[in-house]
């Protein structure tokens, strides 16, 4: 372990802030994370501010950094920092985590931010950090904003080992769909509209929020731009019928977007799209591909739960990371925040119950294709 001295770290804020560095740092940490990208923090669709603190050693480079997007809490309306999948800092124990943190204190005194809400990509359980955390005054939070529990698969193994770990519904479905669809990269604006298009209509069936198409248009720019970013497109007789978008950091390439139409769902595109992802995520050099969210309780009636079940016929695992941690600014705030968030996560979670069963009784009455189609982001 790398001891560093406290005199000679350095906070870094803002624009003063070095992208190869920064990069450097969240591409080789154990808890880099594809939303602690440089290229994130560049994102201007998200209608919100981003925010990066650094802590440099003496010889310049950095060894902790956060990414934040400065957001709104719901019902009381007042201004905090969210670190999705932050802090990264692969030695809690170092004087740089609370150092970095000190530079947090200072910007949100200077916004008049009331908290962090940190959601380190941290596997759960971890003692160290836990001590860590609470010594430095964090307050564990049971409503996490990212979901906890996403599905991995480890792809240093041949693509003959990997597919051999899948479901035989699953190889069957990729089998068939590279027979039926053609399956090719998406280039240009016409296949991002398509993209959108098709990912609207999903969020439509499924349920769940989008971003205006700039978002995804801009963030495919940055990413595609580095070589870390694809996007997929799957055809049955010339006619659109999926996409998937893919994004590397470091050694992971996550499966960020899934899009299908309502029509051909029995050619279930998608699993030859994520093969096709995977395939891809290998050609970079990448260890691990990320399915993203599945069900933070791994029973029937979670939320995310039909995504587990698709998810799990790739092979692979489950990987929940620790629960969201708040840095509360300002007491008095923070106790009125805590107690409008339970409010609003009882009434969610009654509307999940209510729309679950009206799913399912729309499933029984039309005895539809029930496959998952997308990551629910």
């Amino acid at each position: 372990m790398l001891t560093l001295d406290a005199t000679s770290l350095k906070i870094v804020r803002g624009a003063e802030c070095d992208p190869d560095k920064w990069t450097a740092l969240n591409e080789t940490a154990t808890t880099g994370y594809i939303t602690q990208t440089w290229e994130w923090g560049q994102l201007t669709h998200l209608g919100e501010q981003m925010h990066r603190v650094a802590v440099a050693d003496a010889a310049g480079n950095y060894v902790a950094l956060l990414l934040m997007v400065e957001t709104r809490a719901p019902v009381i309306g007042r201004p905090y920092l969210y670190a999705p999948r932050g802090p990264v800092c692969d030695e809690p124990d170092s004087p740089a985590l609370p150092l970095l943190l000190k530079g947090v204190e200072d910007l949100a005194r200077e916004r008049g931010c009331f908290m962090l809400k940190a959601e380190p990509q941290v596997e759960d359980g971890n003692a160290q950090w836990l001590r860590r955390l609470g010594e430095l005054h964090f307050r564990e939070n049971p409503y996490a904003t990212h979901p906890r529990r996403s599905w991995l698969i480890d792809i240093r193994q041949d693509e003959k080992a990997i597919l051999g770990e899948m479901s035989s519904s699953s190889r069957y479905n990729i089998n068939r769909g590279l027979k039926k669809l053609t399956i090719r990269q998406g280039v240009g604006p016409e296949d991002r509209a398509t993209f959108y298009r098709l990912y609207r209509e999903t969020a439509e069936r499924d349920h769940f929020f989008t971003h205006p198409q700039a978002f995804y248009d801009e963030l495919l720019d940055l990413f595609e731009g580095k070589g870390a970013g694809a996007l997929f497109i799957a055809e049955f007789e010339g006619t659109p019928i999926a996409a998937q978008v893919a994004m590397r950091c470091g050694k992971t390439t996550t499966s960020m977007y899934s899009a299908s139409s309502n029509s051909h769902r029995n050619q279930r595109p998608n699993h030859p799209l994520q093969w096709t992802a995977i395939k891809w995520a290998r050609a970079q050099g990448c260890e691990i591909y990320d399915f993203r969210a599945i069900a933070e309780r791994l029973e029937p009636d979670a939320e995310l739960y039909s995504l587990y079940t698709y998810k799990k016929g790739y092979g692979g695992y489950s990987y929940l990371s620790l629960a969201t941690h708040d840095l509360p600014f300002q007491a008095p705030v923070y106790w009125a925040y805590r107690q409008a968030l339970r409010v609003k996560r009882y009434q969610d979670h009654q509307r999940h119950l209510k729309a679950m069963r009206a799913r399912q009784a729309e499933k029984t009455a039309t005895k539809g294709d029930s496959q998952p189609s997308s990551d629910g982001e």
